[in-house]
């Protein structure tokens, strides 16, 4: 499953997978035999060049192995990390390299909980004047003062466009249901449409709900809850794309969200703030690498390794976030259409949720 990721992300942890095979003999006098074949570090290198972050980044481990359980060494910094790591990145535009950046370190801490060091690990990073759509990046790294030599590169995933005729759906708001009365529960589809973006191969598109929650005690906080509500795939790159959500599948979703929480007591009301539509794009590389490593469906489950690093193994890729969040340059956010609100207001999905919509017309779901 491909995660998303919103476009003021910042680095929290970059998973370093590495498998290696033992190698053991037996021989015929002798029970004696040895576990570890012969240990060469291998580089390992992940890395995104994103339009939307101001600051690009790049994880550069080694492979490693010990004797013993392999587990003990992982959650040691010195067991991923070489001794020394320079490098840099090239920005090719017609090809002719017109700028370069060095590779910075950084240790970054506050990471999730895994087998590896979580306190801080060290990352490499470079900060770009701007991402050219037009140009190859190129990567180039100096391991151990020229005893590895690793190498990659990259187009540039572009920015897609929404289509015009689904902007202009959204300025009436997001028609999820048709419900003019309580107990009636009408659910209506939406269509989402928008173009294919320069090297795009893989598309998510997610849905944010934005929202206000008021306290008891006059508390006021904005809230976001997100879902993917599916991925397609570019045939080629002139191809539009439409797809079709469930309108009954967005308030089970802001359910399922919603539920359970400790802290429902607290809550007065939720107040509808807007939508935003994401589309998070992948390029060729990230894709098959996607596909290569999804979950075994069938009774084989020995995969194919897919690199595009030279010299290691890993990822040198791009991707990058569409977003419609407004409808105007006013910087309105996308409401909920009438008919929607009420259905959040008392349908069975979200009625116990405390949604109410200031000042409307309606008496039964206006805020108190």
């Amino acid at each position: 499953m491909w995660h998303y990721i919103p476009s003021y992300m910042k680095i929290s942890h970059l998973f370093i997978g590495t498998a290696l095979l033992a190698v053991f003999g037996l021989g015929s006098c002798t029970t004696d035999f040895e576990l570890n074949a012969p240990y060469e570090a291998v580089p390992v290198v992940y890395g995104f060049v994103e339009p939307l972050s101001d600051t690009q980044y790049v994880k550069i481990n080694k492979s490693f192995l010990g004797d013993g359980n392999n587990n003990s060494y992982a959650p040691i910094n010195d067991s991923t990390e070489f001794t020394s790591v320079g490098g840099n990145i090239d920005v090719v535009r017609s090809g002719t390299v017109v700028s370069t950046f060095p590779l910075q370190e950084k240790y970054v801490s506050n990471l999730d909980d895994g087998i590896f060091y979580t306190d801080s690990q060290k990352v490499y990073f470079w900060v770009p004047d701007t991402i050219y759509e037009d140009a190859t990046y190129k990567l180039d790294i100096d391991i151990n003062e020229g005893q590895k030599e690793v190498t990659a590169e990259t187009e540039v995933v572009g920015f897609c466009a929404f289509k015009q005729t689904f902007k202009n759906k959204m300025f009436a708001g997001a028609a999820f249901a048709n419900t003019t009365a309580p107990g009636q529960n009408v659910y209506t589809d939406l269509g989402i449409e928008w173009s294919v973006g320069n090297n795009g191969k893989r598309y998510q598109i997610v849905m944010v709900f934005n929202y206000e929650e008021h306290r008891v005690n006059a508390d006021i906080f904005n809230r976001s809850i997100q879902t993917s509500l599916g991925t397609q795939v570019a045939e080629n790159n002139t191809s539009d794309f439409f797809y079709s959500y469930n309108g009954e599948s967005f308030f089970a979703f802001v359910e399922s969200r919603l539920k359970n929480d400790p802290e429902e007591a607290l809550i007065e009301k939720r107040v509808p703030i807007g939508l935003e539509f994401h589309i998070v794009m992948a390029d060729e590389n990230l894709h098959t690498y996607m596909e290569v490593n999804e979950p075994a469906s069938g009774i084989v489950s020995e995969r194919p390794v897919y690199t595009n690093i030279n010299g290691g193994i890993g990822l040198f890729a791009s991707r990058n976030t569409t977003i419609f969040s407004e409808i105007n340059t006013n910087n309105d956010p996308i409401q909920l259409s009438t008919n929607t609100k009420r259905e959040l207001v008392y349908g069975p999905y979200t009625s116990a949720y405390k949604f109410c919509i200031p000042n409307a017309s309606d008496q039964l779901i206006t805020c108190p």
